[in-house]
């Protein structure tokens, strides 16, 4: 187990193209981050394009995922994926709003 470490850790620093692998491309940092977000208070809702081929035609996917955004009692920022029955009128309107964006943008 040890050689296999100090082998990977060697690899890591002599390897003079570790940093171009390590550093995100454009086309990597675009393919990271949603295309549209959608905010209603504290929830908030991400809609993400995958693209793809069907049938050797290209085809894009959209999708949504919805989270909370909260406080702790150390006043750090955390979301979450669950929701109250306070957050339905939010998430309600956020779902909304993400269908109507979507509809037009769907292949």
């Amino acid at each position: 187990m040890a050689r296999w470490f100090w082998r990977r850790l060697a690899a890591f620093f002599f390897n003079p193209n570790v940093m171009d692998n390590m550093t995100p491309t454009a086309s990597q940092d675009a393919k990271t981050r949603p295309i549209h977000t959608i905010r209603e208070g504290d929830v908030i809702g991400s809609i993400w394009s995958r693209e793809t081929k069907a049938q050797g035609k290209p085809v894009t996917y959209l999708s949504l995922t919805l989270e909370r955004a909260y406080q702790d009692k150390d006043g750090t920022r955390k979301y979450t994926k669950s929701f109250g029955s306070e957050n339905l009128d939010k998430l309600a309107q956020v779902v909304d709003q993400a269908r109507e964006y979507m509809k037009p943008h769907a292949s």
